[in-house]
């Protein structure tokens, strides 16, 4: 899948790289009818608890399992926004010291 992130089974990217693999989730099935205020992974973990009914309860709640990834060609993307958000809270962090010591000096 070329989305931003989803939940599915990916084997690899349209451009041949594996996708980074975040973790297990659950999601409603596209197009269903959701009239409860329950998330789709709060019904997941409680058909989790219903062993021998998991796959009827998951069919019921139109919720689908599956992995929880990035494809490749986010990774990059990802790491300059990262990086910026760290460059910014350390010039506000640096901001902040220097206005206390030069006040606390005076």
């Amino acid at each position: 899948s070329s989305s931003a992130s989803g939940v599915s089974m990916p084997m690899t990217h349209s451009d041949g790289e594996p996708p980074w693999i975040l973790g297990f989730d659950y999601r409603f099935v596209p197009g269903s009818h959701h009239p409860s205020n329950s998330s789709a992974t709060e019904l997941g973990r409680n058909c989790e608890v219903q062993l021998a009914d998991f796959f009827t309860c998951k069919t019921r709640n139109s919720i689908e399992s599956g992995q929880i990834f990035q494809p490749p060609s986010n990774y990059w993307t990802l790491q300059w926004r990262e990086s910026l958000i760290y460059l910014a809270a350390s010039a506000l962090l640096l901001a902040l010291c220097l206005w206390l010591v030069r006040r606390w000096r005076a």
